[in-house]
């Protein structure tokens, strides 16, 4: 398998993860009241029952993985979550950080034609993040993707986990 293959499967790999968790707790609202509704039941089971990372990595908010290439030569992949903390020009911060701790800040610099997506809009750029978003971004071979979401606020008389 040649580099650039590699890297695209891990990419989309990552992708359709973190876009599945992303993508299910946005679109989602309460999910109580309507127990017919497979979509808002899954959105509740992610919400209340893990929904930043548990089921994918266990709350991991930096992590580095090395791959062997077919050429014998290795990969090094990075993958960094939790919340945007800026953006100025093509630099993104984001603070490795869970909701109730916080691990340290990384600055990664994103290169034109990377793939950024906020809210499940797939023609997003740096410049559509907002300070305070959950954010996943994984590097790999010089190729960036980047997935953010709105926090949802707790309906009306539910604690934030």
């Amino acid at each position: 398998m040649t580099l650039t293959r590699t890297a695209f499967l891990c990419l989309v790999s990552a992708l359709a993860a973190a876009t599945l968790v992303l993508s299910i707790d946005a679109a989602t609202s309460g999910a109580h009241g309507d127990k017919g509704d497979a979509n808002k039941a899954k959105g509740h089971a992610l919400r209340h029952h893990g929904s930043w990372g548990k089921g994918l990595g266990g709350g991991v908010v930096h992590s580095e993985a090395v791959i062997a290439k077919k050429d014998g030569t290795f990969a090094k992949v990075v993958t960094d979550r939790g919340f945007v903390k800026a953006v100025s020009g093509d630099q993104l911060t984001v603070s490795q950080a869970t909701k109730k701790a916080a691990y340290g800040e990384a600055t990664i610099a994103v290169p034109a034609g990377s793939k950024v997506v906020v809210n499940g809009n797939k023609a997003a750029t740096l410049a559509n993040l907002v300070a305070g978003q959950k954010v996943a971004v994984t590097q790999l071979a010089g190729k960036v993707v980047v997935l953010a979401a709105d926090v949802k606020a707790p309906a009306a008389g539910q604690k934030r986990r």
